[in-house]
């Protein structure tokens, strides 16, 4: 009777069917399979289906793609830590500085075993690199002294059973020539359009020449988005910034913006900024600040109105650190040919809007985990500020000894009282992650990956017991959801669920190199001999 209905009202009953439903009901008959093919089918369920999955659906994305992931993401949400056995309970109090902390406590429940679906190892056909990067779960590139060499896994294949001197040949995207890399960043993100973004900032240096000035280089990657043939990795150099005596400290990419920070002389730093979109370069010009006598770790983030920039201050009347929190609304970038900077480099003023101290000792790492744009609400003055982030915050939890944690911060912009005054920055800090020992040698390790839905995280932490050779790490996968009440107080709702994973045991050293929540795959580094054997492990 159901196979005898127009094809109208089918495709009505399948966009109520869940992604493992679609995949069952093709097996009953053949009219079933047919339809299952459709690309309408798997547009409707990308867009209906509350499993977190990459950006889509797009126009460039066929059927075969859109099934692919969300056949994919519904085996990771299967195995992965999702909504218990563990959770944690965050009480909010506030201290009277102004900011607040959270303080959580663990649910003991079974806990239960997430084991990889499948490991794969193999090497390169060359001494160790520089740095390695994984992007999107899919590439990895590779930076050495001469060069940026790329692997595509799709293309290149890694069988199973495949030992770990099983070479895999990367395509070479740059060659050095007279110069050399000292140090690289690989970062990436995806457009509006759906498609990966990416790019190296390398620091070189003439290669004769030790003392020679520094340079950054800027190459933009050139990723397939399909495997048909015609579609060759490239990289092209976008912009060189002579740096002298600095060294290229970090790089983030967001929102079409490409961020690089340069310290100089310990204390100073400098920026500059990529637009994606056009690949035009150039620097940013911050307030004045006052020189400190020692450095201070600055963490810089893009979010979707504001530049937030973080700092570790140490307090010398209270012999404490406490974390400054600056935040400068996204300049409006000029065409270059406005530039009149001797370098040839446009030059945009940055303004602060923003400031906030956090009494805690904290330093901040990753991308956004939430963010939202300004929000005012009559009569609800929880619910007006210019802007809110959530990022994630290390920092020690008092106690003898300290205890290591991660928390999730979340930093409220308020608005000023008057047009001349600065706006406030709240932050609130919510406890997620304490390790289950409290040996202070422990390091905590995040990697965090935001989903398309907007408001979960997947990740891994990498907890290491001492930083000793031959250490042993516990590894452990969590899901972190974020959601605003929409109260009069506009309280942040968390919940946070982990667990250990079972990953296979290795007699040497290794490091985790990254994570896809999307796909459910994450990489881990084993330095072996002079070289590095790279370890593919699926939980989908």
């Amino acid at each position: 009777m159901l196979g005898q209905l127009p094809i109208d009202v089918l495709y009505e009953i399948f966009k109520f069917l869940h992604v493992q439903d679609i995949i069952q009901i093709q097996c009953v008959n053949k009219r079933f399979s047919q339809i299952t093919q459709e690309r309408i089918v798997w547009v409707d369920a990308y867009q209906r289906t509350s499993l977190p999955r990459p950006s889509g659906p797009h126009s460039w994305q066929d059927t075969k793609t859109l099934k692919r992931r969300l056949v994919r993401s519904a085996k990771v949400e299967k195995n992965w830590p999702h909504r218990g056995p563990s959770s944690l309970v965050t009480s909010l109090s506030e201290d009277n500085e102004g900011s607040q902390t959270s303080s959580g406590t663990t649910t003991p429940l079974e806990p239960r075993v997430y084991s990889p679906t499948s490991t794969r190892k193999f090497t390169f056909p060359f001494p160790r690199p520089l740095t390695l990067t994984t992007i999107a779960g899919r590439w990895i590139v590779v930076s050495t002294r001469s060069g940026i060499w790329c692997v595509d896994l799709e293309l290149s294949e890694v069988p199973h059973d495949a030992s770990e001197d099983h070479v895999i040949l990367p395509v070479e995207l740059h060659t050095c020539g007279t110069t050399r890399l000292e140090f690289s960043f690989c970062v990436s993100t995806t457009n509006r359009e759906g498609h990966t973004v990416a790019y190296v900032v390398a620091e070189e240096r003439e290669d004769t020449n030790l003392e020679a000035p520094r340079s950054i280089s800027i190459f933009k990657l050139n990723l397939p988005f399909g495997t048909g043939d015609g579609h060759r990795m490239s990289a092209e150099c976008k912009g060189t910034i002579p740096i002298g005596e600095g060294t290229l400290f970090n790089a983030v990419l967001a929102h079409d913006l490409l961020l690089i920070h340069v310290v100089a002389l310990g204390t100073t730093h400098r920026f500059w900024v990529v637009h994606s979109p056009t690949d035009t370069l150039y620097q940013l010009i911050s307030p004045e600040r006052v020189e400190e006598a020692e450095p201070s770790w600055v963490s810089l983030h893009v979010c979707s109105t504001h530049l937030m920039m973080n700092q570790r201050r140490h307090h010398e009347a209270t012999q404490t650190w406490e974390c400054h929190i600056e935040a400068y609304p996204l300049p409006a970038l000029p065409p270059p040919v406005q530039s009149n900077a001797q370098d040839g480099i446009p030059e945009v003023h940055l303004r602060l809007s923003h400031k906030g101290v956090c009494p805690v000792s904290m330093l901040f790492s990753g991308p956004a985990l939430w963010e939202r744009g300004a929000q005012k609400v009559d009569k609800a003055p929880g619910l007006v500020y210019d802007a809110r982030v959530v990022l994630v915050a290390y920092r020690m939890l008092s106690g003898n000894p300290p205890v290591p944690c991660l928390a999730a911060a979340d930093l409220v912009l308020k608005p000023p009282e008057s047009p001349t005054a600065l706006g406030t920055v709240i932050c609130t800090l919510h406890d997620i992650f304490v390790p289950l020992t409290t040996d202070t040698r422990r390091g905590l390790v995040p990697h965090f990956y935001t989903t398309s839905r907007g408001n979960e995280s997947r990740g891994i932490i990498e907890c290491s017991s001492s930083i000793s050779r031959g250490e042993k790490k516990d590894v452990f996968g969590f899901t972190l959801s974020l959601e605003q009440e929409e109260d009069a107080e506009g309280a942040m709702k968390m919940s946070f669920w982990t667990e250990k994973l079972q990953l296979p045991d290795e007699p040497r050293p290794c490091f985790m190199l990254g994570y896809d929540g999307n796909v459910g795959r994450m990489f881990r580094r084993h330095p072996n001999h002079g070289k590095d054997v790279v370890e593919i492990i699926d939980f989908a």
